[in-house]
């Protein structure tokens, strides 16, 4: 399923851990691709830099960070393009 920034940071976690692969996975777009979240963590500490004001995908120090509705994020610990 589509994952929806603006939901809860526990809604997020818990969409991408019910339809991880092998189904088919919950899905983001980011920067014109879309990509399948395989893995996330509601455990920090979250860097200081994430914009918790602006849902979405942010990427601090090489590391991907989705930041949720409830100005909480989760990291994202393994993604990939949809197409592969």
């Amino acid at each position: 399923g589509q994952i929806l920034w603006q939901q809860t940071a526990q809604q997020v976690h818990n969409l991408v851990r019910a339809v991880a692969p092998p189904y088919p996975g919950a899905f983001t777009d980011w920067e014109g691709q879309r990509r399948i979240v395989a893995r996330t963590s509601l455990i920090g500490p979250f860097p200081e830099e994430l914009d918790l004001q602006a849902p979405g995908i942010q990427v601090v120090d090489n590391q991907v960070f989705g930041v949720c509705g409830d100005q909480r994020a989760v990291a994202i610990l393994d993604w990939f393009p949809a197409d592969s």
